[in-house]
């Protein structure tokens, strides 16, 4: 009895100083704020954007140091990891640039023709999407080295935001109008789905601020607006099955899921929230009284990181947060 007794002391010591070292993780600092977080597939970095200067940092999960910091000629709007390390990744500037990146440091840019919003990347084909200003998708296959105009869009209707499945064959382009087109990334000519005007009629503001296919769910996805709703559609019926609203009548930044599990993490810039995927009730409220830009949930660990409107990323214990009512592996 003794002797399992102290092997969970010594379990828990371990556990606790990982914890405090990750918890007084010194270098997750910009000059200003920081914008973007994203964690690599291996689940061994966190890449962070911020300013000023406008900057990227990539950090080493395992060592809880520092692995890089590259400067930018502008702010970021967005990026993706484009292969299962730190190695290569690809920069969406506020200058309309593509800037490309390897392990040896820069490599390319290329100038897009209209400002884009975000970055989607199928791994699959080997193509990253950007919805424009004017409603355009450009796309650049990175296998072939082209730029093409994947989908044109007559309306002149100002896309928002792009997501990819799991199982990357459809792509969901959301507008300014409130309307998600889907499209099969096998052709992208013309949309074989679309939700219009999802918001409720109460609200003032019905654009589209992001989209999450929820994973393992291939065709359910998760879509958030500028009012502060979030609604749950399966692409097989046109009725959302849940809607939810954060409150305080702010856009929804960022939605991400647990796999396995039933619960998703959805942000604005007030708080990040847990709530139940089949009815809506909401298991934790983490807030900031920093403006919230982003948020990653690592995926092997419980530790929530928050990008906000101050020079320190922000670090939280889900396992210390008595409130989560959530077993551990779910996580």
């Amino acid at each position: 009895m003794t002797n399992a007794y102290s092997k969970n002391d010594s379990r828990r010591r371990k556990y606790d100083k990982a914890v405090n070292k990750i918890l007084n993780f010194d270098e997750l600092y910009f000059p200003s704020y920081s914008k973007k977080l994203k964690e690599s597939y291996d689940k061994k970095f966190l890449f962070a954007t911020g300013t000023y200067p406008p900057q990227i940092k990539c950090f080493d999960l395992k060592n809880m140091g520092i692995k890089f910091t590259r400067y930018l000629n502008n702010e970021v709007r967005d990026f993706k990891l484009l292969n299962s390390n730190w190695e290569k990744f690809v920069i969406l500037r506020e200058d309309r640039t593509l800037e490309f990146h390897t392990k040896q440091g820069f490599f390319y840019n290329l100038k897009i023709p209209e400002n884009g919003f975000d970055l989607s990347y199928s791994r699959l084909y080997g193509k990253i999407f950007i919805p424009s200003l004017n409603g355009n998708v450009f796309s650049v296959d990175l296998t072939e080295g082209k730029f093409s105009v994947s989908i044109k869009n007559n309306l002149k209707i100002e896309k928002t935001c792009s997501a990819i499945n799991e199982s990357e064959t459809i792509i969901g382009l959301g507008d300014s109008n409130g309307t998600v087109n889907f499209c099969d990334l096998r052709t992208t000519k013309n949309p074989f789905k679309s939700f219009e005007k999802m918001t409720n009629s109460d609200k003032n503001s019905s654009s589209v601020t992001t989209i999450r296919f929820l994973k393992e769910r291939s065709t359910k996805v998760a879509i958030g607006h500028n009012s502060g709703e979030i609604f749950l559609y399966d692409l097989r019926s046109k009725n959302p099955i849940l809607s939810k609203d954060m409150g305080y009548n702010l856009p929804i930044k960022t939605i991400k899921n647990f796999i396995n599990n039933d619960f998703i993490i959805s942000s604005n810039s007030r708080e990040v929230s847990f709530w139940n995927i089949k009815n809506g009730k909401g298991k934790i409220s983490i807030k900031s009284k920093y403006g919230i830009n982003d948020f990653c949930k690592l995926k092997n660990k419980d530790f929530l990181f928050l990008a906000v409107e101050n020079p320190r990323i922000m670090v939280k214990s889900l396992k210390k947060t008595n409130s989560l009512a959530i077993n551990r592996k779910t996580f």
